[in-house]
């Protein structure tokens, strides 16, 4: 046996409006706060904009890449999760070249690849084209503007490496190549 309560709205006794009420086609519209239902509601989406030159470093200290976004949670218990994607490359002048890439909040490193290019034969250059794609549910605890950056680094010199991140460039089609980004996605408790 089906029950059913049909109502327009829903008010509590001490309560000087409606908390809840329905229109004809079933649409609900919660005038207050609602509470334990659980978490993950997106509250809100950002994503920074796409470098306009390329980026190129042979240092072993971590450098910024111009790749960064910014967000102002909206309660102290949410989470972002960070999406970090893009493409890079390294050139040496032989083997065994390799760089990483990291991500940072504020001066926080959240994650980064290990280690994580490789490329050449004895004798001959190395370059090595590659993408990444970093991920983290991140936990910042505040209410306060935070700002999530990449940063790239050499992991050694042998050889005359360079890594780079390209810019977002037209390619003979009319269509975009390059472009890293970070998405940044606020997910409520």
């Amino acid at each position: 046996m089906t029950s059913r309560l049909i109502v327009n709205s829903i008010r509590h006794t001490g309560a000087s409006s409606d908390a809840i009420t329905l229109d004809n086609s079933g649409n609900i519209t919660c005038n207050g706060t609602a509470t334990g239902f659980g978490g993950g509601k997106i509250l809100q989406v950002v994503e920074s904009a796409a470098i306009s030159s390329q980026v190129t470093t042979s240092s072993t200290t971590f450098q910024d890449t111009g790749i960064s976004v910014s967000i102002t949670p909206s309660a102290s218990t949410s989470k972002i999760l960070v999406l970090a994607v893009g493409s890079a490359y390294i050139q040496g002048n032989s083997y065994n070249v390799k760089g990483e890439i990291r991500v940072l909040r504020d001066s926080t490193e959240i994650t980064r690849t290990d280690h994580g290019y490789d490329s050449g034969t004895n004798g001959f250059g190395a370059r090595l084209a590659l993408s990444f794609n970093m991920s983290r549910l991140d936990t910042p605890n505040t209410t306060s503007s935070i700002t999530y950056k990449t940063q790239i680094r050499l992991a050694g010199t042998n050889y005359s490496p360079d890594i780079r991140v390209p810019s977002l460039l037209n390619n003979s089609d009319g269509g975009k190549y390059g472009g890293s980004r970070i998405q940044l996605l606020e997910v409520g408790a």
